[in-house]
């Protein structure tokens, strides 16, 4: 692969993190934990972006990771392999807490590092609210 079209992928697979961080502080905005444990449609859909930022995590190139060595890449990859493939012993609780204390931290390093990559991008992510990059 080009470095070319590595940067363009990274650029997408961060864009993704963004965006999907975004979704999950929207579905949760003024949400209890209690109505987050009974409510089975919003664990599924907050489970299924945490999905899609450890894949996206994933993709990310070694160089792109290797910029940021702050970030938990391996954990953020284990919480999704959890999700996929062993969903039946998932603690909802800790899900919680990874979405309201960890995923907005990611949220801010996936962008900070966009900055470092393409600060076109990571602008356009700042000043639309996500629609940046594919």
């Amino acid at each position: 692969m080009t470095p070319k079209s590595s940067t363009r992928r990274d650029e997408l697979y961060l864009s993704d993190i963004v965006r999907s961080a975004r979704s999950i502080a929207t579905f949760l905005k003024g949400v209890e934990e209690d109505q987050w444990l009974r409510d089975e449609q919003l664990q599924s859909a907050v489970q299924w972006k945490i999905m899609n930022i450890g894949e996206a995590a994933n993709g990310l190139s070694e160089a792109a990771r290797a910029r940021r060595p702050e970030i938990p890449w391996r954990e953020i990859r284990g919480l999704r392999n959890i999700l996929a493939h062993a969903y039946f012993s998932v603690d909802l609780g800790a899900v919680w807490r990874t979405s309201r204390i960890d995923v907005p931290v990611m949220e801010r390093q996936a962008l900070d590092l966009l900055w470092l990559i393409n600060p076109e991008v990571a602008k356009q992510l700042e000043t639309d609210g996500g629609s940046a990059g594919g």
